[in-house]
């Protein structure tokens, strides 16, 4: 009789946690069909350091950040040079790969794509720096970079980086350069 007992415990054990392992299984598979796990589903963000502000931010496949922002630093804005990495260098100071001087197009034209607005000629270069009035807003175009190289990839996936500027401000001695982390920012490839 006990050994009866027994058996019957141990079918029921085995019978209560199977039917709990098949309901995790049908809900997992369930949740991988609606493709809920999906990186594509990132949402894009943009979080700006004190001073400015993103209102964009987009990827395409060969790795060109195009990112909306405006600035309220209290005086006119000149952009110099900008980079983005997927990660800081040790310091937190400067990107770890790609421009990680943040050298201006006239130095460093591999790290800026020849992206002119539509009036100007096809053979024009991009503009050496940005000029942005205090409340005033722009664009920055700039590749971004991985360990690997230029962060390229598939439509629909995301990329993670920061993106750091290198500027003057108008209140300021001219020679003084500011290089600081201007937005950590999430963007797909579209």
């Amino acid at each position: 009789m006990m050994l009866h007992n027994k058996a019957q415990a141990s079918i029921d054990f085995m019978v209560a946690y199977g039917i709990a392992l098949l309901v995790i299984a049908i809900a997992l598979s369930v949740v991988v069909q609606l493709g809920l796990f999906n990186v594509r589903l990132a949402p894009t963000t943009c979080n700006p350091a004190p001073g400015f502000q993103c209102t964009a931010a987009t990827m395409n496949t060969m790795g060109v950040l195009t990112i909306a922002f405006s600035q309220a630093t209290g005086g006119t804005l000149t952009i110099n040079g900008a980079g983005c990495s997927s990660a800081a260098n040790a310091t937190r100071d400067y990107p770890a790969y790609g421009n990680v001087n943040l050298l201006p197009y006239t130095k460093a034209p591999q790290y800026y794509p020849a992206i002119v607005p539509f009036n100007t000629p096809f053979n024009s270069p991009p503009a050496n720096s940005i000029s942005l009035s205090s409340s005033g807003s722009g664009l920055i175009t700039v590749y971004c970079y991985t360990h690997f190289g230029k962060a390229t990839s598939q439509l629909g996936n995301s990329f993670s980086g920061i993106l750091w500027l290198n500027y003057t401000i108008s209140d300021l001695p001219s020679n003084l350069n500011n290089v600081q982390e201007m937005a950590s920012f999430t963007a797909k490839y579209t």
